[in-house]
């Protein structure tokens, strides 16, 4: 089992970087879901959903427990 972010590069990530607005990029990612991007706590929560790992586990490894709550 491996956990991944996934970042597509379209027309409003590849804006984020021409403009130097970099830390933008993640929000990209968090609604990117219908064009295969995913954050690591969206992948982290499927892993719970789906019965793999536990809760605890999940906000364990979590980078950002919040958002994973959310």
């Amino acid at each position: 089992m491996s956990l991944s972010e996934i970042l597509i590069i379209n027309a409003a990530v590849a804006n984020l970087v021409a403009t130097a607005k970099t830390a933008q990029i993640y929000s990209s990612m968090e609604v990117g879901g219908l064009s295969g991007m995913q954050t690591f706590e969206q992948d982290i929560a499927r892993l719970v959903m789906e019965g793999w790992i536990t809760e605890t586990t999940a906000y364990m490894y979590a980078k950002n427990p919040q958002v994973l709550r959310d």
